[in-house]
């Protein structure tokens, strides 16, 4: 188990077992890293910053040679890797969640409505996305959406205030959201 934590001009590798360091690599200071995503054979670190994202070998740090350049997105972007490691979502305030396949840096497709989206999941199976969105009405609310089709599948509303992050349970079965209103709800 490896747990990937990305700071202002670094990025971290940790055994979450024993709390050890693995790496830490140092970027440019430009690289402003906001958010990380480590796939789930652990191999592939996916960073974000300066509205770029980039993925890179996890423990050496070298970039994939498609993704040097880095794909564009907004300031504020959220990551996740599908269960199989093939496709990364990004979430932004003006793009939406895209799906990236990740052998190419491709642009598969967008899915949903443009809002604040601060969190994004997909399910055990790779078939369903969640995420969390504010809209401008400052209606919160989480989405599912199939993640082939991108058609949207269900809402739930109940946190006050933004919503931080999304995650299904390993069985798919339970969705738990986290929100500024300093609650935890399961769906």
């Amino acid at each position: 188990r490896t747990l990937a934590s990305a700071g202002s001009i670094d990025f971290c590798l940790w055994d979450a077992t024993t709390g050890k360091e693995l790496c830490r690599r140092i970027g440019e200071k430009r690289a402003g890293w906001q958010n990380a995503a480590l796939s789930p054979d652990g191999k592939i670190l996916a960073t974000h910053g300066s509205s770029t994202i980039h993925l890179r070998e996890a423990i050496t740090g070298t970039e994939l040679p498609q993704w040097v350049r880095g794909v564009p997105t907004d300031d504020r972007s959220t990551l996740s890797f599908s269960p199989d490691g093939k496709v990364l979502a990004s979430a932004s305030i003006n793009s939406g969640i895209c799906l990236w396949e990740v052998s190419t840096a491709k642009e598969l497709c967008q899915i949903g409505q443009r809002g604040i989206l601060n969190g994004v999941a997909f399910s055990p199976d790779g078939k369903t996305l969640a995420a969390t969105l504010a809209v401008e009405t400052n209606e919160m609310k989480i989405c599912l959406w199939d993640a082939t089709t991108g058609k949207e599948l269900r809402r739930f509303k109940g946190h006050r205030g933004t919503f931080r992050a999304v995650v299904f349970s390993p069985d798919g079965k339970t969705l738990a959201s986290g929100g500024w209103d300093q609650t935890v709800r399961l769906w």
